[in-house]
């Protein structure tokens, strides 16, 4: 995905400074389709996954922040033993998060993987959202040098340390609609703006792995063909390859 841009013949040159720090797929599940008891879902999840997730997480009611649909907050983490991977668990969620990104292939194959015991244990869901969040390094760019599409800065990088600048694009049939935010990361890092791509879509409560395999793999293509439309040729060749 966004660890690299496409070259003049058509294949793909890895930039040396990829900026995404974090891919995720997340799917949300209807609460009347949910199993009555969800209170054994973790560990039979966890009994699934631990060769590869061995580390388990258990949040706390009281760890967790308020949200407008509680049955879609996080109650369980399963992480690699790097810390490189994580899958999140709630009565109404489950996300596959990857906080290394080694490719859009590398990432699909870990979904795969898991995405089968997620619908069986939680049943289909009822839409999905593939997200990447990138950090990039604007340093004394100028707004208009880096961005050449996309949600305007009207204030120039300096807004975003008190405001989020976001906007939705049309929706596709088949992939859903494209939202595109620019942050100030949490930790104020000097001269870094985030760039949060994701695609949201209904998916009709789909139990098919391999339709949300295909719905993931568009939704991803979106994705990355708005990034290299959003920044500038000039500022991906001078900071990011």
């Amino acid at each position: 995905m966004i660890s690299h841009v496409p070259d003049a013949n058509g294949g793909h040159t890895i930039l040396s400074r990829a900026p995404l720090v974090e891919a995720m797929v997340e799917l949300h599940f209807a609460g009347d389709a949910l199993p009555r008891s969800f209170g054994s879902i973790p560990g039979q999840l966890y009994d699934r996954v631990q060769g590869d997730y061995p580390e388990f997480e258990d949040l706390q009611s009281v760890e967790l922040p308020f949200v407008a649909e509680f049955d879609r907050v996080v109650r369980h983490r399963y992480w690699t033993a790097d810390r490189s991977r994580l899958l999140q668990v709630g009565r109404g969620v489950f996300t596959v998060n990857s906080l290394r990104y080694a490719g859009y292939d590398d990432f699909r194959a870990h979904v795969a993987a898991v995405l089968p015991h997620a619908l069986d244990l939680l049943g289909p869901p009822k839409d999905g959202i593939v997200q990447y969040i990138n950090k990039i390094a604007i340093g004394e760019w100028e707004v208009a040098k880096v961005l050449q599409w996309g949600p305007a800065v009207p204030a120039g990088w300096p807004a975003l340390v008190t405001q989020k600048v976001e906007a939705r694009f049309a929706p596709l049939a088949d992939t859903g609609s494209l939202n595109v935010t620019w942050a100030s990361p949490i930790d104020d890092t000097p001269g870094r703006v985030l760039l949060q791509l994701a695609v949201a879509h209904e998916l009709k409560g789909n139990s098919a792995s391999e339709d949300l395999l295909q719905w993931i793999d568009r939704a991803h293509g979106r994705v990355e063909q708005s990034f290299f439309g959003i920044l500038t040729d000039e500022f991906v060749e001078s900071t990011l390859r």
